[in-house]
């Protein structure tokens, strides 16, 4: 009884030993494989994911670069400078600009993949002209950006006239055509149709540069009132020193200029540094030249004018103590 009792035992605890061996090597050869490639597949998954990612932006930067490509100055930098003054000449004109110079500032190399060409614009225009001309680089397809502007008035307050100075850098690319022309006919047409447009979409009543002449209170045809003149035996000479305005100055080492127009007369005329002048009754002396204006010294005293001031409208300076 005891017997059987020990062998009943001893098989049970032999076949919980080969259930755990069995679990054991299911575990091992079955479950772990199947982890495993379940991991692995997930990997796959992860890495096609990445892979479809960097091709799509690898197809995005393929575009780009292509649109880059077609937007470069021919790749003679020879062509493309002349191509390309020629062009910045056509387009100033077409803006309105007068009295106007296209100068090439230089060609750089900056490395074997880029050249860059710079050119100086000078002239004089209106605040259309100038809207007109960086609608025009704004939307013509070429590589190319305005990297500096000046603008300074010309005469008065009240004309609006604009004295330009801009630089302009355009970029030829190493990968570019070897092309003979600059735009297309079709380009052409088409990127005066945008600047139409673009000046159309954002239109401005007046320059902020114009100050508006007031007009005088009342109607024009209210009667006069019958002012009996009085007879003077000396009549004060009429003071024209505002119509004496400065155009502006040219710094030099070896000798500084102010120019200045008389608008009353139309004439124009240059002062140099320690020159003495008589505009309309105003009697003095050019002290001084520098960028900020011009320092005079009318009957003991100093005064700076600025460029688009009349000589009239003069600061007086403080007393040096």
């Amino acid at each position: 009884m005891n017997s059987n009792r020990i062998k009943a035992c001893v098989l049970a605890l032999l076949g919980v030993v080969l259930l755990i061996r069995a679990y054991g090597l299911f575990d091992q050869y079955m479950m772990k494989p199947l982890n495993d490639r379940e991991a692995q597949l997930q990997d796959l998954k992860q890495d096609l994911q990445l892979q479809k990612r960097m091709e799509s932006k690898i197809i995005e930067l393929n575009k780009l670069n292509q649109q880059w490509v077609s937007r470069s100055l021919p790749k003679r930098t020879g062509v493309a400078a002349t191509l390309y003054q020629n062009w910045l000449a056509n387009s100033v004109d077409s803006a309105g600009f007068e009295n106007s110079q296209i100068t090439p500032a230089g060609i750089l190399e900056a490395n074997g993949d880029t050249a860059k060409l710079t050119f100086e614009i000078t002239g004089t225009t209106d605040f259309s002209g100038l809207r007109n001309l960086l609608a025009t680089l704004e939307v013509t397809p070429l590589l190319h950006k305005v990297n500096e502007l000046q603008v300074r008035k010309v005469g008065t307050e009240f004309d609006d006239q604009l004295r330009i100075n801009m630089n302009v850098e355009a970029l030829v690319l190493n990968d570019a055509s070897d092309r003979e022309q600059l735009l297309t006919t079709e380009m052409l047409k088409a990127s005066k149709a945008n600047v139409k447009k673009r000046l159309a979409k954002e239109p401005t009543d007046a320059s902020p540069f114009l100050v508006a002449r007031k007009k005088p209170k009342g109607g024009t045809n209210r009667k006069k009132k019958q002012v009996t003149p009085v007879k003077k035996s000396e009549p004060p000479p009429v003071d024209h020193s505002d119509k004496v305005v400065q155009l502006g100055t040219v710094l030099s080492n070896t000798g500084s200029e102010v120019w200045l127009i008389d608008e009353r007369t139309k004439n124009k005329s240059i002062l140099n540094e320690g020159e003495s002048f008589e505009f309309y009754g105003v009697k003095g002396i050019v002290h001084s030249i520098d960028a900020d204006g011009v320092v005079l010294e009318i009957d003991g005293a100093a005064y700076l004018w600025t460029i688009a001031q009349s000589i009239k409208q003069r600061r007086k300076l403080p007393t040096k103590q």
